[in-house]
């Protein structure tokens, strides 16, 4: 699922191709596939045996995102020494969020 960014340049080509057909979007499309799946299998898994599902209020989730949202700017800023833009990468995985939340 992760590979060194040095290592994966020092391929040769051929097993860089190997490499990106089996991953990018055909492994995002297969694990979140599998994620879907066991969250549907869970529930009814739990459901059968008595428990109760419960779904978190809108209000509440945005309690708790509000009070966590003080760990993507630490974060932003402890990447930023590496060369990464924190900041945007937080903006960038929030905006996907927003687009299958729908």
């Amino acid at each position: 699922m992760l590979m060194n960014k040095a290592k994966y340049d020092g391929l040769p080509p051929d097993l860089k191709a190997v490499l990106d057909k089996a991953s990018g979007a055909s492994l995002v499309e297969l694990a979140g596939t599998a994620w879907d799946k066991a969250i549907v299998d869970g529930r009814r898994i739990a459901n059968e045996a008595g428990n109760k599902t419960l779904t978190v209020k809108p209000e509440d989730y945005e309690a708790m995102r509000k009070a966590s949202a003080t760990v993507e700017v630490e974060w932003a800023k402890e990447v930023a020494p590496k060369g990464l833009d924190g900041a945007m990468l937080v903006r960038e995985v929030r905006a996907i969020g927003a687009k299958y939340m729908k």
